[in-house]
């Protein structure tokens, strides 16, 4: 008959797949997400509207914080951003005379993640402009003739073969 202690070996070396398989399972989610080994990318798409529902064409999206990642929606309103880094991105949308909109968006490796953004219309600011004449105009408001004054390049470039033709032209 076989002693205690060998029953109790024999049951842990039973247990020992079973606790590895445990803890392959587990540990991803237990470690840091900067501890991951952020390889591949992906990619996100998505479509761009206005507050009517209408695509807009030309919105830039881009993920922040990552310079020069980033694309230009179509005529359709739709974009694809490839080549994004594997992780957790902001990713925001605008437009000239729209509001910027920003989501949170999870992209992982060799797969393409939703983002759609409806902007809404937003006024431009600006400043106080101020416009300042200093030349007056002498106008004469009692006269009623005109007075033209003819260059020598203006009756050359006229089409005609005399000063008197000139003169019936103006």
């Amino acid at each position: 008959m076989p002693s205690m202690s060998s029953r109790r070996r024999g049951s842990a070396r039973a247990l020992l797949p079973l606790v590895a398989a445990l803890l392959f399972a587990v540990a991803p989610s237990v470690l840091p997400a900067q501890s991951l080994a952020q390889t591949g990318t992906g990619s996100i798409s998505g479509k761009v509207v206005d507050e009517a529902g209408n695509p807009l064409s030309f919105a830039a999206v881009i993920v922040v914080g990552k310079q020069g990642v980033g694309a230009s929606t179509n005529s359709e309103g739709s974009y694809t951003i490839r080549n994004v880094p594997v992780g957790q991105w902001i990713v925001q949308a605008m437009q000239g005379g729209k509001t910027k909109v920003t989501q949170t968006v999870n992209v992982d490796a060799n797969r393409t993640a939703i983002a759609n953004f409806k902007l809404g219309e937003q006024a431009y600011k600006i400043g106080v402009v101020d416009v300042k004449g200093d030349k007056k105009m002498a106008i004469n408001k009692t006269s009623s003739s005109t007075k033209q004054v003819v260059t020598s390049e203006d009756l050359h470039a006229l089409p005609v073969d005399s000063y008197k033709d000139a003169i019936a032209l103006k």
